[in-house]
């Protein structure tokens, strides 16, 4: 009986209070894959796209997403495994979404300086690469290492809503 369009705009508008006058030129949500599934299946949606794009329905959307309410939502797979081996944790719970306004500025990327004493109190780079001489002195090969160590930080995390599953 959730009306979904309507809880969508209505989470829309929260992102918006939250942003003042900045206009957003697009909309993501990010998904959790119970999420996404009861959000493809859900009645309201299938209703939407039963007469001009039914078709897109039966396809497995998780890869490219699909467009409702004004929003592009895709189903997010990233995780991290615990350092003791356990099981993998994901970066959105399964039951969860992340609505995200896109507006310019509103994330931004710094580089932390590479592990090497000759970057130590530098300002950090998007990459590094090193090499290293053979050991044995014969001179067979080169040994390569390259690294980035970037952060992304969202500078408005209020804007960011998080939708659930009921």
């Amino acid at each position: 009986t959730t009306l979904v369009r309507s809880r969508i705009v209505a989470a829309k508008r929260l992102a918006e209070a939250e942003l003042g006058g900045v206009m957003v030129t697009d909309w993501r949500a990010f998904c959790g894959k119970n999420w996404f599934d009861a959000l493809v299946d859900h009645a309201t949606v299938v209703e939407a796209y039963k007469y001009q794009q039914g078709q897109q329905l039966q396809n497995d959307l998780r890869e490219t997403g699909f467009s409702y309410g004004g929003v592009v939502f895709e189903e997010y797979r990233g995780s991290v495994a615990p350092q003791a081996g356990g099981a993998a944790v994901n970066f959105v719970h399964d039951d969860q979404a992340w609505l995200v306004p896109i507006v310019p500025g509103m994330f931004v990327t710094r580089f932390a300086p590479a592990d090497y004493e000759e970057t130590v109190n530098t300002m950090g780079l998007p990459f590094y690469a090193k090499q290293a001489p053979d050991p044995s002195g014969m001179n067979k090969y080169r040994a390569l290492e390259v690294q980035s160590n970037p952060i992304s930080l969202c500078l408005r995390p209020r804007a960011v809503i998080k939708l659930t599953k009921s």
